[in-house]
């Protein structure tokens, strides 16, 4: 490495976040000086391949729209680039960027404090501007996106294509946000600590109102809180409340009057809040249809179908049922049908009805109806054993932690397909299933599938004889109306299911090895050939690429060209195997495209980052900027600008702690690095700041693109005593509209901040002021701040002082002020 010597002092745009510019103010431009002729020791440089920083998925917001519309929406991503491609994985819909990220985020306050803040924290992102597309005829539902860059490819993200009308939180207000007429969506999110959203409307009609809550199910961490509250008279009174403490979503129907207005918060269980934490709080008028048994019907069929929610019957709050006559469709091509009947009451319900090729039978509740009127197919949980497969049979668990048995005869060398369904049929119930044989022994169990909570299980028959399905629930939501689940029992023949990561990277003129997973059914142990469609131009597989027999998994080395682009593509896996059956003697091929993945070809970077403490922590003033120094070690072959960044992904509760995007000229080994330690930082916490590295190289085909590595080890720092206080002498005052006034502000700097200071108002909304420069010694100055005529009400300013320390890192304390405006 060379040794540099440069005495020249860096300007350095700082891309702070927008909390960073209101609250903490460090100024536009930092003078950084170089610490000129240091040989850097580079002892413990790695002198393999580096690692790249690969992307992460991020969030949307709002989370989705509805269809024939085209709306603008933020894309959150975890270290993406301004080079980023997007995918989504349904035909017609479009997400595409409309410019550059902004910069990293960093939480507003509040802030946790005590063990909380030791917690580790929510990812750093940058926001893109984006436009979501979804063409008319697109159906509602759950539609799955990804990203990729030179650096790698992301996870997989979730939008949701809905049928409601769609209305966006409006940020900023503690008052509720008053909404149209019902029924419609509101897009929102839960950005800080201890945030509450709320919602208002008036019923237009006396009745249900439905209230369902998506967040888990766009990828969020968020733990929903909603409470109902009735507002028409003071002081208000709550009407229903729901808690999701499992992770699950939730929703909740609450009864409403004609002409009474209507309240509906959200917070999160905890009280966090983050940017990441979107939601889509739909709100529908009427019955809500919750559960029908049986939860499918056999195609072509009509039976009867007891429809489980709230409203059926009586039209109140009530978890009620209703019976309808139900014709199935016969159409092969479609997995499910909406069925809309009339209630009783006179309102329109509908429900999403699964469609089966089996038979479908129903088990007897514990305390049947005594209505005399027709049934579907009913099994005895005490007949004798079933032995016409495949089935599916619908029951309702009638006790808390129930289970339930069926018997079922079997014939050595069968092999069965066991299903436990509750989520795929609308229901909380958290199933798992097991086989026992006629002594009692447990012969095989499995429980929730990867992804959800329903349960599956592949069973092989090892001698003739009559076998015990169980069926269990651990949520303890039996015992209600609506504890409704669906087994599907069905013989199985030779097959084979192929798996693949959601992505992968392959490096640009190297090779990586791909795992591919099998799971074997109904005894099928020969060997599969495998196929590769859609892969990038210059990256291959071997042409004998094959999982071996009675293997489970297999590593499949692909390369990629040393001319090859650095690009992404959708890419699907097919196998190949001969399948022989030996009770007919018959062979068949079998042909499965049943594995997808997002494929990058990836750049390897020109450099390393490294913090010249290696984990060593430092002391240093709260309220000041700590100068972190950053070693870049470059390759030979490249001497361009590196820009330095936060990492997304930092240890423990930023407390607003953060850094500048800065750029590292050419030929600079040494950097320092401005870390801001807000005042309030506990003086009992180490904190650690972790920078990337971030490059633009052309690619083997010219194309430029941008590589993101991490630096290795973390610049720690330890906060002491502040150098910089200052307080309001009234820290409340109360004026008229428009009106200006003064307020008396006292400041105590240490010895170590002897020049001048800088006194201003953060920005406000209706209020302006001059700044004031400080001499030497002056700990006390009058603020004249002007308001306009704004509303009467309580109004939350600060003003910040900003010292220097030799003219490099700023030093900033700031004070809280309350003005009330009152109308004369």
């Amino acid at each position: 490495m060379s040794e540099r010597t440069d005495n020249q002092s860096l300007k350095i745009d700082h891309r702070l976040s927008a909390s960073a510019q209101r609250s903490r103010g460090l100024a536009a431009v930092v003078r950084l000086c170089l610490v000129a002729g240091i040989a850097l020791i580079v002892s413990g440089w790695a002198t393999g391949v580096r690692a790249q920083l690969p992307p992460a998925i991020g969030y949307l917001h709002p989370g989705g729209g509805i269809p024939g519309t085209t709306i603008e929406l933020a894309i959150g991503g975890y270290d993406w680039t301004p080079d980023m491609e997007l995918f989504v994985h349904e035909p017609g819909v479009r997400l595409e960027l409309l410019g550059p990220p902004g910069p990293v985020l960093i939480p507003d306050p509040p802030y946790w404090f005590g063990k909380k803040a030791r917690r580790s924290p929510f990812p750093l992102p940058r926001e893109f501007p984006a436009r979501l597309s979804i063409p008319p005829g697109t159906p509602p539902g759950i539609v799955r996106w990804q990203a990729a860059n030179a650096n790698g490819a992301t996870a997989t993200g979730r939008l949701v294509i809905s049928d409601l009308p769609q209305v966006l939180e409006t940020p900023g207000s503690d008052d509720p946000q008053d909404l149209p007429s019902l029924p419609l969506v509101v897009a929102g999110r839960i950005e800080r600590i201890e945030e509450i959203d709320r919602y208002r409307f008036v019923a237009e009609r006396s009745g249900l109102v439905t209230c369902e809550c998506l967040s888990r199910g766009l990828g969020a961490q968020l733990n929903a809180v909603i409470v109902v509250s009735d507002v028409s008279d003071e002081p208000g009174r709550v009407i229903a409340e729901a808690v999701d403490s499992a992770g699950r979503d939730l929703w909740l129907s609450f009864p409403v009057e004609a002409g009474r207005s209507y309240v509906v918060a959200i917070h999160d269980l905890d009280y966090r809040g983050d940017r990441s934490f979107v939601y889509r709080l739909g709100l529908r008028p009427g019955p809500r249809v919750v559960a029908a048994v049986p939860a499918r019907g056999q195609r072509g069929e009509t039976v009867p179908v007891d429809f489980i929610g709230y409203g059926l019957a009586s039209g109140g709050a009530d978890l009620e049922s209703v019976r309808r006559e139900v014709t199935f469709p016969a159409d092969e091509t479609s997995a499910a049908f909406d069925y809309r009947f009339e209630t009783p009451s006179g309102e329109h319900a509908s429900f999403r009805l699964g469609l089966s090729a089996n038979r479908e039978l129903v088990r007897p509740a514990a305390q049947p109806s005594t209505a005399a009127t027709a049934t579907a197919p009913e099994i005895e949980p005490d007949a004798a054993a079933v032995k016409e497969l495949p089935l599916g049979i619908t029951g309702v668990i009638d006790e808390r932690y129930g289970e339930h048995r069926y018997r079922i005869t079997g014939l050595g060398g069968e092999h069965w397909r066991l299903r436990a369904e509750a989520t795929a049929i609308g229901s909380s119930l958290d199933l798992s299933i097991a086989v026992q044989d006629d002594t009692g022994k447990e012969l095989a169990q499995a429980d929730d599938v990867a992804g959800g909570l329903d349960a599956e299980l592949l069973f092989a028959v090892p001698a003739d004889g009559v076998y015990e399905i169980v069926v269990s629930d651990s949520s303890s939501g039996g015992g209600r109306l609506d504890a409704v689940y669906r087994l599907e029992v069905e013989p199985i023949g030779l097959g084979y299911r192929l798996s693949l990561p959601e992505s992968f990277a392959v490096p640009i003129g190297g090779k990586a090895g791909l795992t591919v997973q099998v799971e074997r059914f109904g005894g099928f142990q020969g060997a599969i050939e495998l196929e590769f469609e859609g892969l990038p131009d210059g990256v291959a597989a071997p042409a004998d690429a094959r999982i071996p027999e009675k293997q489970v998994k297999g590593t499949i080395e692909m390369t990629a060209d040393a001319t090859t682009a650095a690009a992404a593509a959708v890419v699907t896996l097919r196998g190949k195997a001969e399948m022989v059956e030996e009770t007919e003697g018959d062979v068949q091929e079998s042909s499965h495209p049943n594995a997808r993945m997002l494929l990058a070809t990836t750049l390897s970077p020109p450099l390393e980052v490294d913090a010249e403490g290696q984990d060593d922590v430092t002391k240093w003033p709260r309220g000041s900027t700590f100068p972190g120094p950053v070693l870049i070690r470059r390759n030979e072959d490249f001497d361009g600008p590196v820009k330095l960044e936060m990492t997304s992904r930092q240890g423990r509760h930023r407390m607003g702690i953060e850094g500048p995007e800065v750029v590292v000229p050419p030929g600079v080994d040494r950097y320092l690095y401005p870390v801001h330690l807000p005042e309030w930082l506990e003086t009992t916490r180490t904190s650690r700041m972790v920078v990337n590295g971030v490059v633009e190289i052309p690619d083997p085909q010219g194309n430029l693109r941008t590589v993101v590595v991490r630096q290795k080890t973390r610049m720690g720092f330890l906060p002491t005593g502040a150098l910089l206080a200052l307080a309001a002498d009234d820290p409340i005052i109360t004026i008229e509209p428009g009106q200006e006034f003064s307020a008396s502000v006292i400041i105590d700097r240490a010895v170590a901040l002897p020049g001048l200071l800088r006194l201003e108002l953060e920005p406000a909304a209706g209020f302006e002021a001059e700044p004031r420069m400080l001499e030497p010694g002056q700990t006390d100055v009058t603020m004249r701040i002007r308001a306009d005529p704004i509303a009467a009400g309580e109004y939350d300013l600060t003003l910040r002082a900003t010292a220097w320390q030799g003219a490099d890192f700023p030093v900033i304390a700031r004070t809280e002020l309350t003005v009330i405006v009152e109308t004369p």
